[in-house]
């Protein structure tokens, strides 16, 4: 008897372990995910494009919101190396402002592809390179997954002379 409730038990157990990934919710979606491109317009000046794809039902929060708010999109260029940045991170479209209904405030956001791109000159052209750290939050209508952080890294290199 003692041996059948055993089995019972850990068949119990194996089926609930087996079931419930299956049931939480939004786990290992990433209705956000990022791009990282760079392209050059001469030995020594270029543009780093970041580009945001964002699954429909879902938006990325702005660079620019309330402290009691939900996390703000942050782009950390510190670690690049070797490069000078010349201009400020650039959307190519504005967010949506509007009242959040889940975090009771104005807010922006964006709720389809966005991309953001900012120009740079090279200064080390033996050593330089792009590093990017992009912490965001994705949230649809009912739900926001935790803060992530996407961390990205180009070499830049220099094409040999003929």
């Amino acid at each position: 008897m003692k041996i059948k409730r055993l089995i019972l038990l850990i068949t119990s157990i194996l089926t609930i372990a087996t079931v419930c990934p299956a049931t939480a919710p939004h786990e290992t979606e990433q209705p956000v995910r990022w791009r990282m491109s760079v392209r050059m317009e001469s030995a020594d000046r270029g543009t780093v494009t970041l580009r945001a794809l964002i699954e429909p039902g879902w938006h990325l929060y702005g660079t620019k919101l309330p402290a009691d708010g939900p996390q703000p999109t942050v782009f950390d260029f510190k670690e690049s190396y070797g490069i000078t940045f010349t201009s400020q991170l650039e959307e190519n479209r504005a967010a949506t402002e509007s009242v959040d209904q889940m975090f009771g405030s104005k807010l922006c956001w964006w709720d389809s592809n966005v991309s953001f791109t900012r120009t740079f000159k090279v200064n080390a052209p033996d050593d330089a390179g792009i590093n990017v750290k992009i912490s965001f939050m994705g949230c649809d209508n009912t739900t926001c997954l935790p803060p992530r952080t996407n961390t990205f890294s180009y070499k830049i290199t220099q094409k040999a002379k003929e």
